[in-house]
This record gives structure tokens, sequence and C-alpha cells, in this order.
């Protein structure tokens, strides 16, 4: 029986639209490749993640790779204003919600620097979620199975008494691993998503 609902951040409770910030910035597919691979597709994001450099840390490291200095002034801005662009998903918060007031707790696991969760508190998300667990606090990025452990650790969750909903199908293959039942929630396919949480008897 399910109790508890895991949530993923980008890309499911918020849409990630910091790709649109650098198509603003440049005509060129090339240089918004360049961009693109410095910035949020790189290995350093993902050490970001972890919580194994500050903001400005990042920054500098971005800023050794090019040499225009117009490319340079372009990654300041995306490193000053990217949490700008995280946009909140309605449609699953009103999910979240829902299913708070149905009886289930809900919950945070998610790969994200020290902004995001500064930004769930500022918009009030938090009020919303039983608890949470962010790469940045822990130094482990998913799909890592020793971030899910300390969710269920942390609040004392059988794995077989929840589902989480993640954008990325190794994420879900952990947490299936693991005896979470994971669901694949990709490019904003809601009623799948929710077909799925009904088919393992969640009510909402």
């Amino acid at each position: 029986m399910i109790k508890n609902i895991i949530f993923d951040l980008g890309n499911v409770t918020f849409h990630f639209n910091c790709f649109d910030m650098i198509r603003e910035m440049t005509n060129s597919d090339e240089e918004y490749e360049e961009l693109k691979n410095i910035t949020f597709s790189s290995e350093i994001w993902k050490k970001y993640d972890q919580g194994l450099y500050t903001k400005e840390e990042v920054t500098d490291i971005f800023l050794s790779q090019v040499e225009e200095d117009y490319k340079k002034d372009k990654l300041r801005d995306i490193m000053n204003r990217w949490t700008d662009y995280i946009v909140n998903n309605d449609r699953i918060i009103n999910l979240i919600k829902t299913l708070r007031e149905n009886g289930y707790k809900t919950f945070i696991l998610s790969n994200a620097p020290f902004e995001i969760p500064d930004l769930v508190n500022a918009r009030g998300l938090n009020e919303i979620f039983d608890g949470s667990v962010f790469s940045c606090f822990e130094h482990i990025n998913k799909p890592d199975s020793r971030l899910y452990q300390i969710l269920l650790e942390k609040y004392d969750l059988e794995a077989d008494e929840c589902a989480f909903l993640d954008d990325r199908h190794d994420n879900c293959d952990t947490a299936n691993s693991l005896g979470i039942f994971g669901i694949c929630y990709r490019d904003y396919a809601y009623e799948e998503a929710f077909e799925n949480l009904r088919k393992l008897g969640v009510k909402f």
C-alpha cells in the first residue's frame, strides 16, 4: 500500500526553463551549444548539484573556459539569473496538495545546488512537503542509491510504501531496484503519470 509519494523537482515539480534563457541570449546554434555545455550540461554542474562548489567558484570555472569578454558577460548573466527561469509546475503542485489532503505524505528527492532549497522555501513550497533530501547537502547525486537510502532512513519510510516521480529513467531504475515504485514522468505527460499512480492504488 502506497503511503508516501516522492517528487523530483526539475522537470517535475518545476518547469526547468534555463535552456530557454541561453536561447534568448544568442541566435547562433553553435554558441547556444557552447554555453549550454559549459553550464547546465557540464560535469561541473553535477558537482555544483553535489554542493562541492559554491556559485562563485562555479562561475569562475565557467569564465575560465572562454576568452571573449562578451561570452564571459553571458556566463555571468546565466549564473546570476538562472533560477528566475525555474517556474512552478502548477498541475503537479496541485496534485501534491491533493495527495496531502487525502492522507499521503509527500517528499522531495532532488539533485540541486544550494540555491534550490532556498527557492523552495522562498516560494512557500516547503509547506506542501513532509520532508526533503537534496544532493547539495549530502554530496551525492541521483541515481546513486545512497541518496535514496538517506531519504528512507531520515523519515523512517518503507520502500514498498513509496512511489517516486522523476523525469529520468536511470533515477527511476534505482528507485525500483530498492523496492520503491519509480514512475518516469517525461515531457509533462500528466495523464500517464496520474494513471500510473492510480494503478498503485493512490487516490486523488
